[in-house]
């Protein structure tokens, strides 16, 4: 896994990415998260908001069409350490099952989520 470090405050590897989050109310994290993958379709499929894994698509499908099926999941993590909020965001299935370009898919929404997370972690920890 490759690990680059963005900024002081956020880090983030191939399938998993985590922010630190300084002054963060610890309710309005959790709400946040949950509101941004259920607007994308996703479900609560297990867990809690705080740790939880979200999924959209089929997982039969994925095994039988591979890549003509899509399936996502990713896994939420948030853990509250003193004053700092810790959230991980991982890749729960990597698209292996829809070979190459199932593998692109996951990567491509993977990488649309991290953008939008790490737009908040911008606003809420500059202000």
């Amino acid at each position: 896994m490759i690990l680059l470090q963005v900024g002081i405050n956020q880090c983030y590897r191939e399938h998993m990415s985590t922010f630190v989050f300084q002054n963060e109310l610890s309710n309005e994290l959790p709400v946040f998260i949950y509101t941004l993958l259920i607007k994308k379709g996703y479900k609560l499929e297990k867990g809690e908001k705080v740790r939880a894994i979200y999924g959209k698509g089929s997982k039969i499908g994925r095994a039988f069409l591979g890549a003509f099926s899509k399936r996502f999941a990713f896994s939420v993590e948030i853990t509250f350490k003193n004053d700092i909020t810790y959230l991980t965001f991982a890749k729960h299935g990597k698209g292996y099952v829809g070979g190459a370009i199932g593998v692109a898919q996951v990567k491509k929404e993977y990488n649309s989520i991290i953008s939008i997370l790490k737009n908040y972690h911008a606003k809420t920890t500059h202000e």
